[in-house]
Order: structure tokens, then C-alpha cells, then sequence
């Protein structure tokens, strides 16, 4: 640990702490003080070991499996159970809508809750599609639609602000994180990941952030920024603009996860 407020007189901790720890019961570990000695943590041992070459199929090669009534809108294709065909009413969530742009690009989008959001990407084994998702507040409950738990991370951007995420704006509290101080590297942003454990089923989040540079502190920098879901796989940089950018991308799960072999019929 090292001080960068040299000027100032705290006592503080750093340890390893068992996300699993982190529930309704007990969502933080506020106890922890200058004479606390224990905290919970979780030990593997190694019972899945499987070599250097990890858990794999070996011998079994790629997956492969055929697709139903292949589609395609601009450049993303999809399948079962997305269509751009009209379908029964229990399907109507998985209606895709091509639109042509002004420039006549031909681009895919879901409706969902009433409101039109790109398709970017889809995956078939991953149960997920990807889309362009509104910085803002947005519901998926009542939806076929969950945030994805393994393919999306909570990021942040700015400086000197404490982030939280919520399952709602009122209460759920998920996580958070401390970005760091604008005085470290002089600048008024940096880009973060949250270490944050996204729940199962997440049909919804708020994220809230709160300035913790003191107001009188002379060499305050101020910093706007933002906290969202994002897909683990964007490539968030330093030159990240956020004057322009309204929506993010973001991994939405329409299929539920089952481990083992998995047999596909023809219809």
C-alpha cells in the first residue's frame, strides 16, 4: 500500500475476501477495523485439475451442428429461434427487424419493452445476443431477456468517484469500486473494470456515483464520466469518447447455460 496523500492520517486494509460473502445478508464487509484479524476467503484444492491444457474434449474436435433457417440482416446472422419472419405470439420476442439506413445499410434490430435496440452480435452456444444498449436506465424484467453474467463486466469511467451498482434505484445492492484519484497521473479520467460478481438472472441495474475528492482540496480536478454494463469483449482505450457515445455494447442471455453434451434435433 502506498499513501498519495502524504499530508493525511488514516489506518486502512487490503486482503483477499470471498465474493461469495458478498449476499443480502451480508452485502459488505463493514466490520473490518484496525483490530480485525480473520475475514472469509475460499480455498481450492485443485479437485479439477486437468493438466496445463485445461478442461477440455479432447479427441472430440470442433462442435459442430446444423443450423435452422439461416437468416441474415447487414453483417449479422442468426437463427432459431431468431427470425425476421412473423412468428407465434410466444416467439414474438425474438422477432428481428431489418431496417435500411439512409445510406441503405441494412441494420437488425430487437424490440424490447418498446424500444428498438441494435443487434451486433449473436451466438448460438452462448445463448447470447449482443446489443447496442442505452447508457441509461434501461428494464429487462418481464422480458425473455437476462444481462449475461459471464460475457458482460461493469466498467467505469472518470476519476476520484465511488461507483455502486444496484439491481434497481432503489435497493440490491450488487458491488462497486473506487476510481482512482485524478492526482495520481494528472489526468481527469481513467478507464476501469469493477471487480464486481454479476448475479444470475440480472433483469435489471442502476449504477450511482458519488465525488469522495474533497471539496476543498485545491488541487481538485473535476471529471465527468459514466458506470455501465459492458461486453467483456469491448475494447475500451484511453481515447474512449463519452461526449458523443449514447449506448454501449452489451450481452443479453435469451438461452439458459447446461453443462454436458447437448443433442440438437433437426427442427
Amino acid at each position: 500500500m502506498t499513501a498519495k496523500y502524504p499530508d493525511s492520517n488514516r489506518c486502512a486494509s487490503a486482503f483477499i475476501f470471498s465474493s461469495y460473502s458478498f449476499s443480502i445478508a451480508y452485502p459488505l464487509p463493514t466490520g473490518i477495523n484496525i483490530r480485525t484479524t480473520h475475514v472469509p476467503a475460499v480455498l481450492s484444492w485443485n479437485s479439477t485439475y486437468c493438466g496445463d491444457g485445461g478442461c477440455g474434449r479432447p479427441g472430440l474436435g470442433p462442435i459442430n451442428f446444423n443450423t435452422y433457417k439461416v437468416e441474415s440482416c447487414g453483417n449479422v446472422t442468426f437463427h432459431y429461434p431468431f427470425s425476421m419472419k412473423d412468428q407465434d405470439d410466444s416467439n414474438d420476442w425474438f422477432k428481428v427487424i431489418c431496417n435500411k439506413t439512409a445510406n441503405g445499410e441494412k441494420v437488425p434490430f430487437l424490440n424490447i419493452n418498446g424500444t428498438n435496440l441494435q443487434i451486433l452480435d449473436f451466438n448460438f452456444l452462448d445463448g447470447t445476443v449482443k446489443i447496442n444498449h442505452p447508457i441509461t436506465y434501461f428494464n429487462l424484467t418481464g422480458t425473455r431477456f437476462y444481462y449475461s453474467d459471464s460475457h458482460n463486466i461493469f466498467w467505469s469511467l472518470g476519476c476520484g468517484n465511488l461507483v455502486t451498482f444496484f439491481g434497481n434505484e432503489t435497493d440490491n445492492f450488487i458491488g462497486g469500486c473506487l476510481q482512482p484519484s485524478c492526482r495520481i497521473n494528472n489526468k481527469t479520467s481513467s478507464i476501469i473494470g469493477c471487480p464486481v460478481t454479476i448475479p444470475k438472472g440480472l433483469s435489471s441495474f442502476f449504477a450511482n456515483m458519488s465525488d469522495m475528492v474533497d471539496s476543498s482540496d485545491y488541487m481538485r480536478k473535476r471529471s465527468c464520466g459514466f458506470a455501465s454494463l459492458i461486453s467483456y469483449d469491448f475494447d475500451l482505450t484511453n481515447d474512449f469518447d463519452l461526449s458523443n457515445r449514447t449506448h454501449v455494447p452489451t450481452q443479453l442471455q435469451w438461452g439458459t447455460l447446461i453443462s454436458g453434451e447437448c443433442y440438437l434435433n433437426d427442427s
